[in-house]
């Protein structure tokens, strides 16, 4: 990794941690240099502006998120349903590190409603998201076509299926270039939207209130959610 890259990277850490400290409002260029261990006209090189910088540390909590995935799913079976119930199982915190991230995205959430650029950036996340969760319950759907319907229609819906698995795992980094799958259904965005809403409404839950809703708790719901979505299937189905 290149020096600038490294001091970028070290810079946008100090970023996160002075938020979760400070919050916001108290994030300045002064306490991000002194916690990076550079001066102020380093981080100003970075990140020339106090919302370059703020827009900076969001994507690095989007970016933990998505560390938390992958260990997620690490954990699981590489099946569609395993891996759509790690997505939504990442957001819930575990520990008092990851409650930490989710009270950071919160904060991000609130200057969002103030702020359009920041609002602007939360949208293509959680846009992404629901993107991927879509990509992942059509995964499941064709993987159910498949084992239902292995005489007839089997080698398609198989195919369907990997396609469909491999644009889940592409969708949260934006690479949607790939037309092998059909579009998701509405019913299937709907779908990924109520599962996405309930995720994060529990990942709220279980890190303010983690007494009321512990992390396996959220997780039994989640799991729950997700059964009956897919055992109620599209509409047609």
């Amino acid at each position: 990794m290149p020096a600038s890259t490294r001091a970028s990277a070290a810079v946008e850490d100090a970023v996160v941690a002075v938020i979760a400290e400070h919050g916001l409002e108290g994030t300045s260029v002064r306490r991000v240099a002194a916690r990076a261990g550079v001066s102020i006209g380093a981080v100003q090189y970075h990140f020339p502006s106090k919302d370059a910088m703020l827009a900076a540390a969001m994507a690095r909590v989007e970016e933990i998120y998505g560390r938390r995935l992958a260990e997620e799913a690490a954990r699981l079976s590489d099946s569609p349903d395993m891996m759509l119930r790690a997505t939504l199982r990442s957001l819930i915190p575990r520990s008092r590190a990851e409650r930490v991230d989710t009270s950071l995205w919160l904060a991000f959430v609130a200057r969002a409603a103030v702020h359009h650029p920041t609002a602007a950036q939360h949208q293509a996340s959680w846009q992404r998201a629901e993107d991927g969760i879509a990509w992942q319950i059509m995964a499941c759907i064709a993987r159910a076509t498949y084992t239902t319907n292995a005489t007839t229609d089997g080698a398609k819906a198989q195919a369907t299926a990997k396609a469909a698995c491999a644009k889940a795992s592409t969708a949260m980094d934006e690479a949607r270039n790939d037309n092998s799958a059909p579009e998701p259904s509405p019913w299937v965005q709907d779908a990924a939207a109520e599962l996405l809403a309930l995720a994060d409404g529990l990942a709220i839950a279980s890190a303010i209130e983690p007494v009321r809703m512990p992390p396996v708790r959220a997780r039994q719901i989640l799991d729950a959610a997700v059964g009956r979505v897919l055992q109620a299937g599209p509409p047609h189905s």
